[in-house]
């Protein structure tokens, strides 16, 4: 019997990913996140991390701070997600229709990075698991069926029980569910994400052109004023989020919305994970409270593991670059309840 749980995490965003070009990574590695901050997150309640990493950088100086994670976590009773989050080669836009992930030599790509990881973690405790791919965009609808056994393969001829996780279509939408071909392995965990609804969750997000140029601050639970008419005057933007003007942003909405993964769960017997959700650092600290209790309230009553987005800066999170909690409510609705 595992000794480790997964039903309330946090994602490391930022130490082994997403850095900006130019980084000092010896002392970004060393630094942005140590074994004081796991056991910060230890302290609030949490029994696992999700740590993203990425391809271009997967060396032997990153697979030392992964080591250094598993051992952290693994003294505290944590465990650890790895999570592939980006391959050279991946696009995000929903909107086209062929991912060159696809391509043979960024197929190949992905292929020898979990080679890679699975023969350095192979025997590393159950503690260690796998998710193969963060927020795929396959504009075909079949090609990320087709290759994730590929990537799999690579990993069961090595490590037969360790525990993966596989995200769904555009982005880990609850709603491409459905989608996903599912295999009779039974160490498989399939995952989404949830930033429903986008207007309020990334609201005048900086990296984010629509909400750039939405600029609408909302509280919550609300209904999206102005949406439709800059909708109308953007379609691309309308295409993304047709339902949102009929709609109104509150618990019942949410409900109805995880009602996807509800369905998934009872039709295919299958476990879910919600690998990431949150609200952008800026959204007014009650709403923000608010959401996220009823989104922990909804994702316990369904039975589903979550991890947040994330523990330090990266416009989600929970604390600063000094790391002093941004809201001290959070890690309590998140956490403890």
């Amino acid at each position: 019997m595992s000794r480790y749980t997964y039903l309330k995490g946090i994602n490391l965003g930022g130490w082994l990913s997403q850095y900006l070009p130019g980084t000092d990574l010896d002392e970004h590695y060393a630094n942005f996140i140590t074994e004081k901050d796991i056991d910060v997150i230890a302290s609030w309640g949490a029994d696992h991390v999700r740590l993203p990493f990425e391809s271009g950088v997967l060396d032997d100086k990153s697979l030392r701070y992964m080591d250094k994670c598993v051992t952290w976590c693994g003294r505290r009773g944590l465990g650890v997600i790895f999570d592939l989050h980006f391959v050279k080669g991946m696009t995000f836009d929903p909107n086209r229709k062929f991912n060159t992930l696809f391509l043979p030599e960024n197929t190949q790509r992905m292929l020898n990075v979990w080679d890679s990881v699975s023969r350095h973690f192979a025997g590393a405790d159950n503690g260690v698991r796998y998710e193969l791919l963060n927020e795929i965009t396959d504009g075909t609808g079949y090609l990320w069926n087709r290759l994730y056994p590929q990537v799999l393969a690579v990993i069961r001829s090595r490590e037969p029980e360790r525990v993966v996780y596989i995200g769904s279509n555009k982005m880990n939408d609850v709603n491409e569910l459905c989608s996903l071909t599912l295999t009779s392995d039974e160490h498989i965990i399939y995952n989404f994400h949830y930033y429903e609804p986008n207007p309020f969750t990334h609201q005048n997000a900086p990296f984010d052109e629509d909400m750039r140029t939405f600029a609408h601050a909302y509280g919550y639970p609300c209904e999206f004023s102005g949406l439709y008419d800059y909708m109308t005057g953007h379609p691309a933007y309308a295409s993304r989020y047709p339902n949102l003007v009929f709609q109104r942003n509150d618990e019942a909405q949410m409900a109805q919305n995880l009602n996807k993964a509800a369905d998934f769960m009872h039709y295919t017997q299958k476990p879910l994970y919600c690998g990431e959700f949150g609200v952008i650092n800026h959204t007014d600290p009650a709403a923000t409270a608010a959401y996220l209790r009823d989104l922990i309230r909804e994702l316990r009553r369904l039975g589903i593991g979550y991890a947040c987005w994330c523990y330090k800066q990266m416009d989600f999170g929970l604390v600063n670059a000094a790391g002093k909690l941004i809201l001290p409510l959070l890690p309590e609705i998140i956490f403890g309840m």
